[in-house]
């Protein structure tokens, strides 16, 4: 009796700490993900809009938006995964909108003219 419990004390060990290895290396991988820096900016008459613009941010997979981030402020820059995104902003009732891809390679900007 005493041998089945060490047994299972053993395995259950080797479980966990298989368990605790594995998370910790998907935790590494998603902390190492690439990501690019976004800047997104409101203008009016060619120039930063200098208002408190509105944006959502959504993220396209399959074709269906997947709410990213919001915020309030006529310029940010974000970091993102690769991938399609899709830049709403809002200012005095104008709506506007960009899709933009995403890549690992370098950095960009999205340019959102609100006049």
């Amino acid at each position: 009796m005493r041998f089945k419990r060490l047994r299972f004390f053993s395995a259950a060990m080797m479980a966990t700490v298989v368990l605790i290895g594995s998370v910790s290396v998907v935790n590494a991988a998603i902390a190492e993900e690439p990501r690019a820096n976004v800047t997104l900016v409101a203008t009016i008459n060619n120039g930063p809009a200098m208002r408190p613009v509105r944006w959502t941010l959504y993220r396209l997979e399959n074709n269906s938006p997947v709410w990213v981030d919001s915020f309030r402020r006529h310029s940010a820059t974000i970091p993102l995964k690769p991938g399609r995104y899709r830049a709403e902003a809002n200012l005095n009732n104008v709506n506007r909108s960009r899709v933009f891809d995403v890549s690992t390679r370098s950095n960009s900007s999205v340019v959102v003219a609100m006049d």
